[in-house]
């Protein structure tokens, strides 16, 4: 549960903002984030002790469980902690329901003597009760959250947990038997239970049943069914409607899901359109609708990190690690999604940050994936492919749909095994179809030497995102491998392919080196330097000027490509093709390489 922060500093507001905290952590513990729900524990004390300086009431049960966060526990002090809550919760439940069978017992024959049996029940309109308050111009929002307690939603809440309660040893013993393997005996559980008495963690479980089963059993209820039942009993558990919208539901339909007389339809409108856009791959469009929230709630963690994709597809690298660093700033227990923090780090060959990170996320919470996954990644960039595969496999062992993790494991793969890297970036593509998906298909591909189906996955692309530069280069790179575009006419379809991309976006670094290409291929040198010099001003200045002394050492031209040598490692003193190409040159010019074909120069 993302929260965003009310700014302003009143009594009510504080208190608010209390609640919201302790939701938070609450939501936290579920999560085995512990240095994360310190974090909020911390935040929440510090509120508490404001309000009780101003009379506040404040549970002191809760106060005394903070004032206990503040020093470190032992894990049997945890479990016994986590036991004793348990007794407790379970004790009041009792409590509360004998109460209120006596009260019922005791009242329903009056009820039934005096009163008249009603022809019709009156509709109970679902109204959140977290949502509603607007204080100045801040205003509170829970996103990416499924309200799955009696507090969240009024009365669909309390008629869910009802329901769980009802049937609770039932789902316990599914839960476990689903972590155990024994998928039938999960699935006899849980179709027993009534469809009417069936609450939110019974969909989940079947959400978990219908992933977990192989192809050739089918399983009891489908995962897009499952998300409609949990829309039915909470409508505004928005981690649902995105679910849905990964499962290419409709948009307009799911609007219409939502409460009309519910006070968070427009900012829930806003980023189920911005999520919408987002798994149609139209990242412009989703950056708009997440720019124009991020500026509603500023403190929002989860818009932010849409924010931060949308720059990551649009190759946005210093974008995507500046708003990556304002996440880190507003809540430094964050690790979901740091992977793709990395990668825009490794691009702008900010190495050192991305070994201090994978640090940082391993010591914060070593049971997510996207920890793992960064170190894999970091490991893969530094040439030491067994360590990245021992934590590509760990990713792995958390979550096996984790999508950047099979991303990785296939980059892994890409230059030794490409049959094998295939195998991965398809499992990818049926998780998440992006950029990065369709890349390592298409490479794969071209290693294989499958080059129609590498065209065909970049039509695919081509069709998923009409306006981006980056797709249309990669459709003329997989064409220009193809052998049935191997003639000077297809040639020059080729080339127009790629000065179309950069007519679209000057700054695209595939289309100008796909171009470059093309023209070296057909000794138009000219034309490549010209091209090249272009580049200069929005890509990365030393890989430029690498490029144009390749283009001049086959020209015989040595000074000019040793210029651009020490031109490429002025900008980048790390640049290693530079250094191997500056003393390539130097022994050509000094005559120490006899093979070496001098000529004028």
């Amino acid at each position: 549960m993302h929260l965003s922060t009310v700014t302003s500093e009143t009594p009510e507001d504080n208190e608010f903002r209390y609640d919201s905290l302790i939701r938070m952590t609450t939501c936290l513990v579920h999560t085995d984030e512990t240095r994360r729900r310190d974090y909020y524990y911390g935040q929440a004390r510090s509120i508490s002790k404001a309000l009780i300086a101003l009379d506040k009431k404040v549970s002191p049960e809760v106060d005394k469980k903070h004032d206990s966060i503040s020093e470190p526990m032992t894990l049997e002090q945890r479990v016994k902690r986590a036991r004793i809550s348990k007794e407790a919760l379970q004790n009041s439940t009792t409590r509360i329901t004998d109460k209120v069978r006596e009260a019922k017992a005791a009242v329903e024959p009056s009820v039934m003597l005096t009163r008249p049996v009603p022809k019709s029940i009156p509709e109970v309109k679902v109204q959140s009760q977290g949502m509603n308050r607007t204080t100045g111009d801040a205003s509170y929002s829970s996103l990416a959250s499924l309200a799955f307690t009696s507090g969240g939603l009024g009365r669909a809440g309390r008629d869910d947990q009802r329901k769980h309660d009802l049937y609770k040893p039932a789902i316990e013993f599914a839960a476990k038997s689903i972590a155990a393997g024994n998928f039938k005996r999960a699935t006899d559980l849980l179709t027993n239970i009534p469809e009417s008495e069936r609450a939110v963690k019974v969909y989940l479980l079947f959400i978990q049943l219908a992933r977990k089963l192989t192809q050739a059993e089918t399983p009891p209820m489908s995962e897009k069914a499952c998300w409609e039942c949990i829309i039915e009993l909470q409508p505004l558990a928005l981690e649902a409607y995105v679910h849905l919208l990964r499962l290419q539901m409709a948009l307009p339909i799911l609007l219409n899901n939502i409460p009309t007389d519910c006070v968070d339809k427009p900012w829930m409108k806003s980023y189920l359109q911005g999520m919408d856009h987002f798994f149609h791959m139209r990242y412009k469009a989703a950056l708009t609708e997440f720019r124009a929230l991020d500026m509603k709630y500023p403190q929002n963690v989860d818009i932010k990190l849409k924010v931060a994709l949308c720059y990551r597809w649009l190759v946005k690298r210093t974008d995507c690690c500046r708003m990556f660093a304002q996440i880190r700033r507003i809540d430094p227990y964050v690790v979901e999604d740091m992977y793709h923090y990395a990668v825009a780090l490794m691009g702008l060959e900010r190495d050192q940050e991305v070994n201090e990170l994978s640090q940082y996320l391993l010591a914060i919470n070593d049971r997510h994936p996207d920890t793992w996954c960064v170190l894999a990644y970091y490991w893969e960039t530094k040439g030491q492919r067994e360590k990245a595969l021992q934590m590509a496999n760990k990713a792995l062992e958390l979550k096996p749909t984790h999508c950047s993790s099979l991303q990785t494991k296939g980059l892994i793969y890409l230059s030794s095994a490409p049959l094998k890297a295939l195998q991965f970036y398809r499992e990818a593509y049926i998780i998440e179809k992006n950029m990065a998906t369709y890349t390592g298909l298409m490479e794969c591909y071209i290693l294989l030497e499958r080059y129609q189906e590498a065209v065909m996955a970049c039509k695919e692309l081509r069709r998923l995102m009409p306006d981006s530069a980056r797709a249309l280069a990669m459709l003329g790179n997989a064409m220009s491998h193809c052998r049935e575009y191997d003639t000077s006419k297809t040639f020059f379809q080729v080339e127009e392919v790629f000065r179309e991309a950069l007519r679209m976006d000057p700054t695209c670094l595939e289309a100008s080196d796909g171009l470059c290409l093309i023209l070296e291929s057909q000794f138009r040198n000219e034309e490549a330097l010209n091209l090249l010099g272009k580049q200069i001003d929005y890509n990365c200045v030393d890989d430029a000027h690498v490029k144009k002394a390749r283009i001049y050492m086959g020209m015989e031209q040595w000074r000019q490509a040793l210029l651009n040598y020490q031109k490429a490692l002025f900008a980048n003193p790390k640049n290693q093709q530079a250094k191997a190409g500056r003393e390539e040159v130097e022994r050509i010019m000094c005559g120490l390489d006899n093979s070496a074909d001098y000529g004028d120069d």
